[in-house]
């Protein structure tokens, strides 16, 4: 008796390494982890922030604190390289509950997640 052949499984079913990406944890909302990693990394620019919004400059306000509160939702650019809608729609599929920049700051740059259409990373 013949033992019944299997298909290797089609190349859409095997997990990509997005999804590996997407699926890691990061820092709980609300402390003061995500400030620190964004400052650390060096990947928020508080000049071209305050320049692509300058609502933020004229209230005084604490461009990375603005930025982790509420300038993320808003997919404001930290950076002139990062694209957050972008980046959460390849890397994170869409999902609308993780910070883009701080997620690629912890996960995605070591798994070369592109930060926006024109740079590959590889």
């Amino acid at each position: 008796m013949l033992a019944p052949m299997h298909s290797p499984l089609p190349a859409a079913a095997a997990p990509s390494p997005a999804a590996d990406v997407a699926s890691a944890s990061l820092p709980p909302a609300g402390s003061e982890a995500p400030r620190r990693v964004l400052a650390d990394s060096g990947l928020f620019m508080a000049g071209h922030y305050q320049h692509t919004c300058p609502g933020i400059a004229a209230a005084r306000t604490d461009p990375l604190r603005h930025y982790c509160d509420e300038g993320w939702r808003e997919r404001r650019q930290p950076n002139p390289y990062f694209d957050p809608g972008y980046y959460r729609a390849r890397t994170l599929g869409g999902a609308r509950d993780t910070k883009p920049l701080l997620h690629y700051a912890l996960l995605g740059s070591s798994k070369d997640a592109r930060p926006d259409a024109y740079l590959d990373p590889a």
